[in-house]
């Protein structure tokens, strides 16, 4: 028996509901908000064979499906979104999360890499002194560190294997070789950060990327112990503070990109150290060349969706494919937070924002053939 298609298992959901819950559906449906939208007259009074056309017609087969999942929750109809939830990982758990092809597509050749390169760098000659020039692809490194199994089971992050996939696969075709944990304690996380902050191949790196995605509050990251009782934390200035020129001097003047996913709510503010200003003697820039995306504003939460992840890697890896060959990191993450102005949930809000910026030139990731 060949395997049931995404159209038919939306027909199969949408058949299950009641009337009255189809009609909920319906509505919920006309209200939705986005960039494509469905014609009133492909949904009103019609039945569920009709509208599940509609819905492929609109957003294609994974987004259809995406959209059903999310309204099927949004109305109520949980154990229906499940249900469908479950579809996608059963049968179609061999195909890649984003597509059943490669993510990226969009290097040709070695040749006509080297030549949009070339053009692109010469007609900014005159103004090369605000680049990021590599001089190397040797070696390109990237951690990722993605929390989704805590010991309070309630905290299981239902989803992360998603963002884990597509934000593997974006930096893999980026050019960097990732170095991946999962599942750290926060004294974890930080010997992680710090084992990478001393790898040889730094020296011949153009740059690096520090991805984290767990729960989280303001200025921390919970490990996989945390619970209220037991504050397992990793204090995300532990990042900057491994990574930055005294510490790690094979990284000076190199960017180094860091993706935060995690809730920034209230804590405890932390205490100042009595020999923050106390002269070292350091000859540089003591914190250069830094950039953070991170996934929400403070004293906000940011969202995941149980079978897609969350919205700020699905985000970055729609964008980056599109523009890194044109754009500079900066602007990237502006088309990333300018996606999240139509935030698909009407009664909710999240706004990513990039933080501790100190690039002083312009960084192209300029994706290695």
């Amino acid at each position: 028996m060949p395997p049931k298609t995404i159209k038919a298992a939306i027909k199969d959901a949408l058949e299950d509901l009641t009337e009255k819950k189809l009609n909920k559906f319906r509505a919920a449906l006309l209200d939705r908000r986005g960039d494509k939208r469905v014609k009133t007259n492909a949904v009103e009074g019609q039945d569920f064979l009709v509208i599940a056309d509609a819905l492929v017609s609109t957003f294609t087969e994974s987004g259809a499906l995406q959209v059903t999942v999310e309204l099927l929750t949004e109305i109520g109809c949980n154990e229906e979104a499940k249900k469908l939830g479950e579809f996608t990982q059963h049968e179609r758990k061999h195909t890649p999360v984003i597509s059943a092809k490669p993510y990226f597509s969009y290097v040709p050749c070695l040749q006509e890499h080297n030549n949009n390169k070339k053009n692109y760098l010469r007609g900014m000659w005159t103004n090369r002194h605000t680049l990021y020039i590599d001089k190397s692809f040797r070696s390109r490194l990237a951690l990722l560190i993605v929390n989704r199994d805590f010991d309070d089971p309630d905290m299981t992050r239902y989803g992360a294997e998603k963002d884990e996939q597509n934000m593997e696969h974006l930096l893999k075709e980026l050019g960097y070789k990732v170095f991946k944990y999962t599942n750290l304690s926060g004294q974890e996380i930080d010997k992680a950060v710090k084992e990478f902050s001393q790898l040889p191949g730094l020296s011949q790196t153009d740059s690096v990327f520090v991805v984290i995605m767990s729960h989280g509050n303001l200025g921390v990251i919970h490990g996989i112990h945390w619970m209220k009782n037991n504050p397992d934390e990793f204090c995300i200035e532990n990042i900057y503070k491994h990574l930055n020129s005294e510490n790690c001097p094979a990284l000076v003047n190199k960017p180094k990109v860091v993706i935060i996913q995690a809730c920034r709510g209230n804590c405890e503010p932390q205490p100042s150290q009595a020999d923050d200003m106390v002269e070292d003697g350091f000859r540089t820039h003591k914190e250069k060349d830094f950039i953070s995306l991170l996934s929400c504003t403070p004293d906000t939460v940011s969202y995941r969706r149980p079978q897609f992840g969350s919205l700020l890697i699905e985000y970055m890896a729609d964008e980056f494919k599109k523009f890194c060959r044109e754009d500079h990191i900066e602007e990237l993450f502006r088309k990333v937070m300018k996606r999240f102005e139509k935030f698909p949930c009407v009664d909710k809000r999240q706004m990513p924002t990039k933080d501790r910026c100190t690039l002083t030139n312009r960084f192209y990731l300029f994706p290695r053939p």
